[in-house]
């Protein structure tokens, strides 16, 4: 991308900040909802955001959370805001790769990267102080209450997942039961979107990023969104590097939740009761929502999402069952 395809606004503050940005990086950037870029003043390089409008919620929202955990974290690394304006931040460039590109480069290196994630999770979990929103995550929601005009502007393909979930009964009352559990749960503070594109290592540290849906709720959302990455590679994985044996899974999978357990005992975390089975509950709806993304954005309706879908309704409706038989006995 170069600078001169940016809004007129956008390029004058940019050069008003004296930023340049960089369209090589820039095009290495995984797709988001806002305008991302990355941009230099001399060597130095950062991340901006840019959303579609001044009052974007989700852009205040990571601003806020950024600020107050900085500084002040402890296990966990997340960036600074280094200049902000209304719907657009200029963010710390951290060092580092992102877990996802780990994963690409080094299989076996995997089980060690989940230990320390699930670790730093925990002490993120741990920052409830920071906030009094709720984390953000409507698709339960939309699955159970959608209105006339959504099904009436729906794809085929979205209105075939719909029919999927809706006319299962056990997944209906199962996705009820999570966002009762939720509201009936002390909160921690939750990242919201844990994908491994949002979390980098960089020698022993481990950084969040992408909190803009981040908010008070459930951990076992984000241990579930973190299952489903892999779970998601190993039912359909994308090409050669993605592809998991049961065991690598296992492994991955095991790693992490047990190094989260222990930390969140030491931190006497809220929540952490019947931990596995919804974690696993909580994978079974980002599965869901990643097909949905598919369906939605893209219109596909394939036998990769038919597979992804009756998956996560398996998961969905006897999750202590399969949390047994990826995760193992607590």
């Amino acid at each position: 991308m170069s600078s001169l395809t940016l809004p007129p606004g956008v390029r004058r503050w940019l050069r008003a900040l004296r930023l340049t940005v960089d369209p090589e990086a820039t095009s290495r950037i995984a797709s988001s909802r806002n305008l991302t870029l990355v941009a230099r003043r001399g060597e130095v390089r950062s991340l901006v955001k840019i959303a579609a409008t001044a009052d974007d919620p989700f852009s205040a929202r990571e601003a806020a959370l950024l600020e107050r955990l900085a500084g002040g974290a402890v296990g966990f690394q997340t960036p600074r805001v280094t200049h902000g304006a209304p719907g657009r931040l200029v963010i710390e460039w951290l060092p580092g790769k992102t877990a996802y590109e780990r994963r690409r480069a080094d299989r076996q290196v995997a089980p060690r990267d989940d230990a320390a994630i699930g670790r730093a999770l925990a002490h993120l979990h741990a920052r409830s102080d920071v906030t009094t929103e709720p984390v953000h995550g409507d698709l339960i929601e939309r699955f159970l209450w959608m209105s006339p005009g959504e099904y009436a502007s729906s794809s085929a393909a979205s209105l075939t997942l719909w029919n999927a979930v809706q006319t299962n009964g056990r997944a209906e009352r199962a996705l009820r039961h999570l966002l009762e559990v939720e509201a009936t749960h002390a909160p921690v503070l939750c990242h919201g979107d844990l994908r491994q594109s949002n979390v980098l290592r960089h020698g022993p540290h481990v950084s969040f990023v992408d909190l803009e849906l981040g908010g008070l709720g459930d951990p076992a959302r984000d241990l579930g969104m973190w299952l489903a990455e892999d779970l998601g590679f190993f039912l359909v994985p994308r090409e050669r590097r993605e592809q998991l044996t049961l065991g690598q899974l296992r492994a991955r999978l095991r790693s992490f939740m047990r190094a989260w357990e222990r930390e969140a005992d030491e931190l006497q975390l809220p929540g952490r009761a019947g931990i596995r089975p919804r974690a696993m509950a909580w994978a079974a709806e980002a599965l869901l929502r990643r097909t949905y993304t598919v369906t939605f954005h893209d219109g596909h309706w394939t036998e990769r999402e038919a597979h992804v879908t009756a998956s996560a309704l398996e998961l969905l409706v006897a999750p202590a069952k399969w949390a047994r038989h990826f995760l193992g006995a607590p």
